[in-house]
């Protein structure tokens, strides 16, 4: 039977922009992981800490935003109240304190006494909590109208340095080591390199794979957990006072993805075992955490201080480039406002720098596996 027609034909179908072809690689790697159980169950838990981030926005739309003086004191109050045949000295209320400082002025108070008074009630009532330090600084430099503000951008803070910082180093510890170590191995470069893929494509793709995932895990629940401090405000007020708070999600976002995303690619592209990828990948978390953190406890030992002021000693700050995740926290702290960029600039620099070296590397990398 004969055969006819042959040679090349019209493609009938419809074609891939050539800026465009680095999705079927991102579309099939994040396809695939996704269907691993232990991403879901990362997935889940990053998703968790929303309902207790959501309860603090709650409490302060509905005890602190109310004038002072009103239901949130007598709230507190009724917190506060001693029990019977308590014996020891509970430190004073929010009530007492307004009291106080209403008699010491003359029976006046004004925006900015209230928000000194509300600062000291939350360095001596509510120290236990992460970074309140930042948070009573912050409200005693304000007025009324910066409160919510301020609770909601230290809400959000909170949450993308300690719960969502530590999901990040899991969940690109459990996918990223063998994205690039697995084709390194089996020699996958060949397949994709026989079709009009280039490295760039391929870069561009494996590195869109653990950034949707580090978006998915914060950037999104920090978006969704702004919806609900709106849903719970009382009126419109609230989004025109609020409106840089998305601005400075999608800006920590991106400081904590394009450092952390690269450095993985990186790592995983430097080696054909996806074990030694992880564990270098770890390895840098837990050293760099555990030097920052020897240089705490020397401070708090040679300066006389405790562990939560040797943690805010500008003398210790400088030395957060040695850790990954103090390095984060210090920037992520500058971008939400509780810390000035001169503090800060020699973390924004130590991660440019480690974006910028871990994509020459895996570009390097890549390059060698192509000729090799």
């Amino acid at each position: 039977m004969p055969i006819h027609n042959l040679g090349y034909r019209t493609w009938p179908w419809k074609r891939t922009p050539s800026w465009f072809r680095w999705w079927s690689i991102a579309e099939n790697g994040f396809r695939i992981s996704l269907k691993l159980t232990w991403v879901k169950r990362l997935m889940f838990f990053a998703w968790l800490p929303i309902l207790y981030w959501g309860v603090g926005i709650f409490f302060y739309e509905r005890f602190v935003e109310r004038p002072l003086g009103g239901d949130a004191i007598n709230f507190q109050v009724e917190q506060e109240r001693p029990r019977r045949n308590q014996q020891r000295r509970r430190p004073p209320s929010l009530q007492e304190m307004l009291e106080q400082a209403k008699a010491q002025s003359g029976g006046e108070m004004s925006d900015k006494l209230q928000s000194q008074v509300l600062a000291d009630f939350l360095k001596n009532r509510f120290s236990f909590l992460p970074m309140s330090n930042n948070l009573a600084e912050r409200v005693a430099s304000g007025d009324r109208s910066s409160w919510r503000v301020t609770f909601w951008t230290w809400l959000l803070m909170t949450f993308f340095r300690y719960p969502q910082a530590t999901i990040v180093v899991f969940i690109l510890g459990y996918i990223t080591p063998s994205l690039i170590a697995r084709d390194v191995r089996s020699r996958a470069f060949l397949l994709y390199f026989s079709r009009p893929i280039g490295r760039l494509d391929y870069m561009v793709g494996k590195l869109f794979i653990p950034a949707a995932f580090l978006a998915l895990v914060t950037t999104l629940p920090a978006l969704v957990l702004y919806l609900i401090g709106l849903i719970f405000s009382p009126d419109i007020s609230a989004l025109l006072s609020t409106w840089d708070i998305p601005v400075r999600i999608l800006i920590a976002s991106l400081s904590l993805i394009l450092p952390t995303a690269s450095l993985a690619v990186m790592l995983s592209s430097m080696t054909q075992e996806s074990r030694f990828a992880a564990f270098s990948w770890f390895a840098i978390w837990a050293l760099g955490y555990g030097a920052y953190l020897a240089v705490i406890i020397t401070r708090a030992a040679t300066g006389s201080v405790d562990f939560s002021e040797a943690m805010n000693d500008p003398a210790v700050v400088r030395w957060a480039p040695i850790s990954l995740y103090n390095c984060l926290g210090q920037v992520q702290t500058w971008i939400f406002g509780f810390d000035t960029f001169a503090n800060s600039w020699p973390c924004v620099l130590t991660l440019i720098l480690i974006t910028v070296v871990s994509l020459a590397l895996f570009f390097r990398n890549i390059s060698k596996s192509v000729h090799a």
